[in-house]
């Protein structure tokens, strides 16, 4: 918390905040292009309406899209982070980064005290240090 906190050096809350100026400001554009891209493309071509077809995506794709995807860091990488679920970041953050670190806690401990890890336990680890890692 020291670190990436509320009151720390660099506080996670200021690279959320400004990733997710950044994706909305990608997803508007993504949409601005897609309403130009339909009067580009004619009815008449199998292709175009393939092409069409393949760009329109399902609402489920766009919420993933808009929420992992596109909110990215200033290098244009994306942040996928479990912090993304955190309701208000401004207050609630340290909790946040409290919990991850306790779920890795126990699921390291599991794996000492079993003496082995199944790809479930690798893939939860993973994620949790890929959480901290976006964020600083």
């Amino acid at each position: 918390k020291g670190l990436i906190g509320d009151r720390g050096i660099s506080p996670a809350r200021n690279i959320l905040n400004a990733a997710e100026l950044r994706g909305e400001a990608k997803s508007t554009r993504r949409r601005e292009w897609l309403e130009e891209r339909k009067s580009y493309s004619s009815s008449s071509n199998f292709f175009a309406k393939l092409r069409t077809k393949l760009l329109d995506s399902t609402p489920l794709e766009n919420t993933f899209r808009e929420k992992f995807w596109h909110r990215t860091d200033r290098m244009d990488r994306p942040l996928p982070t479990l912090l993304w679920f955190a309701r208000n970041r401004d207050t609630n953050l340290n909790t946040w980064l409290d919990g991850l670190a306790n779920v890795g806690l126990c699921l390291s401990t599991i794996m000492l005290a079993t003496g082995s890890a199944n790809a479930l336990l690798i893939l939860g680890l993973w994620i949790i240090q890929r959480s901290f890692m976006a964020v600083g």
